[in-house]
């Protein structure tokens, strides 16, 4: 390996694990009303990914975060969840995913993605 595929390689892992390991605290919440409620388990907060909820709910913001390359959908849709108890929401819907910024590595461009949920509480 040469120096440079070497330093290229190293760089490369190191955004992939910065990436990794930010999780939750890299979600952005933006409120869409001014709600209060305690935090709940992650595990009783719901995810929607195909299809809306079947129960009448608000909506109460938006979630977003900076997913790396090496991010798998599923660790995305955790992070979400687990920002939605802090929150006390019910659950979230997934809103989909934009490209976000390419960050040059060497001679590489890594990309990243952003991704949005929106929070809900159910409605009694």
């Amino acid at each position: 390996m040469t120096k440079n595929r070497a330093r290229l390689f190293v760089c490369v892992l190191a955004l992939t694990a910065w990436t990794a390991c930010a999780g939750v605290s890299k979600v952005r919440y933006s409120s869409l009303v001014n709600v209060s409620r305690p935090a709940r388990p992650t595990d009783q907060v719901e995810a929607f990914m195909t299809k809306e909820p079947s129960r009448p709910y608000q909506e109460i913001g938006i979630l977003t975060y900076r997913a790396g390359t090496a991010e798998k959908y599923i660790n995305v849709i955790e992070y979400m969840r687990e920002k939605a108890a802090q929150l006390g929401a019910d659950g979230i819907i997934m809103m989909g995913s934009n490209a976000g910024p390419g960050i040059p590595i060497g001679r590489v461009i890594a990309t990243l993605t952003d991704y949005q949920a929106m929070a809900i509480v159910y409605k009694e």
